[in-house]
């Protein structure tokens, strides 16, 4: 009898063994596929192309931009590498040789949503500007246009920007004008450049927020291209079946750190700002350690994300999602209401710290110290999926302050055990 006990044991451990593996390289396979969708997303054919073609329209007169010259003509910037093309957006890796003064070389990002081909439909190139009155008019009316830009935005007073052209572009309106030969022209190419880059989320989002550290800085632009700093991804620190665990563990508590004191800032702006496409890959870190919001297109100031809830037709919680923005269903009504039930920071928990397999974390706060295991799990739980008393049962709540005052002396103390 003790032999069969001893036998069924053994073929207990091998099955909990062998299920146990087989999880691991359903992980596994899983993170690599995503990786290799990442990389391999766009070809290098392309990514050249998209140069090609802008610098065509530079020289043709038809685009403009702080960055051009260096792009087109002096070679001051060079093709480097892509990453892969969503929602319509091209995103290239290049190094630029004039970008930081007193720097020798930094490697930037161009970015640009705007399809070339389809430029005239901002239907600029026909208009009849042949007096400095009907150019001054013209001039007025795109100004008006920018700023609704800038107010639709964070419904903001844009008055104090005295010269909203030039804010807008990152570079001397007037002054483009005047060393230009034909003002005419030079007209219509700059607010065509211009409006073509205000009507992308990001790039308009960056400018107003341009004197926060977490928004990367833009070295220029040129058409409807715009070149912003580069920073490493978060995503190089989720799990990797090539490298396994790479980083430490206090390297990536003092990042999480970062980016809970980051959640606090954008609740703290002037208009809360919402992140509804949280990620590892769209937060960057710099050298010095601060964290970046590398993808902002899907981040909505908190009115504008209300009125996206706004008088929704639902018959589901999921029906009033946006992204990672969860909102709540009135079953009486079958409308969504104006609120988000979560916030970003449950979203951070849920999606960076723990991770895609919450049973087996892959996430930034993965593989902690042993002495502070049991705790952290627990506290990861209350922060990615919290549980509220509340009537609003089958929705994401929001992390209670008390578990993100928690989860932050936690990390302090064990990183000062390191």
């Amino acid at each position: 009898m003790a032999i069969f006990r001893w036998m069924r044991r053994r073929v207990k451990c091998c099955c909990l063994s062998c299920c146990g593996v087989m999880v691991f390289i359903v992980i596994s396979l899983a993170l690599f596929g995503r990786h290799m969708y990442k990389k391999e997303h766009c070809t290098e054919g392309e990514s050249k192309k998209i140069i090609e073609d802008l610098c065509k329209l530079y020289k043709e007169g038809e685009v403009a931009g702080s960055l051009c010259n260096a792009l087109c003509e002096t070679e001051d910037v060079h093709y480097q590498t892509c990453t892969n093309y969503r929602k319509g957006k091209k995103v290239l890796f290049l190094t630029c040789d004039s970008c930081v003064p007193d720097k020798t070389r930094v490697t930037v990002v161009m970015k640009m949503k705007d399809e070339l081909d389809e430029r005239e439909k901002l239907n600029m190139f026909h208009l009849e500007l042949d007096t400095s009155e009907r150019q001054r008019q013209y001039v007025e009316e795109i100004e008006i246009l920018v700023k609704n830009s800038f107010m639709f935005l964070r419904h903001n007073d844009m008055s104090k920007h005295k010269d909203i052209l030039s804010f807008a572009w990152g570079w001397n309106f007037q002054e483009y004008l005047e060393n230009s030969k034909d003002k005419k022209d030079a007209v219509v190419v700059a607010l065509s450049s211009l409006w073509s880059l205000t009507e992308q989320q990001e790039y308009l989002m960056s400018r107003d927020l341009y004197n926060h550290s977490f928004t990367p800085r833009i070295y220029g632009t040129c058409g409807p291209a715009y070149f912003v700093e580069n920073t490493q991804t978060l995503g190089n620190y989720e799990f990797e079946i090539l490298k396994g665990w790479t980083h430490s563990w206090r390297e990536r508590a003092t990042i999480a750190l970062k980016l809970i004191d980051l959640m606090k800032e954008l609740d703290d702006l002037s208009e809360k700002l919402h992140l509804c496409d949280i990620k590892p890959d769209n937060f960057g870190l710099r050298d010095n350690g601060e964290v970046t919001l590398i993808d902002t297109d899907c981040a909505l100031f908190e009115e504008n994300l209300l009125m996206q809830f706004n008088h929704t037709n639902c018959t589901s919680h999921d029906d009033c999602d946006f992204f990672d923005c969860r909102g709540f269903c009135d079953t009486k009504t079958n409308k969504c209401l104006q609120e988000r039930t979560n916030n970003n920071m449950q979203a951070v928990c849920e999606d960076v710290f723990v991770g895609y397999f919450p049973k087996m974390p892959t996430g930034l706060l993965r593989d902690p110290p042993g002495s502070i295991k049991v705790e952290l799990f627990k506290l990861l739980q209350e922060c990615s999926s919290p549980e509220v008393e509340t009537d609003r049962q089958g929705v994401r709540q929001r992390v209670q302050p008390h578990t993100i005052k928690n989860l932050q002396e936690l990390l302090h103390k064990s990183i000062g055990e390191q």
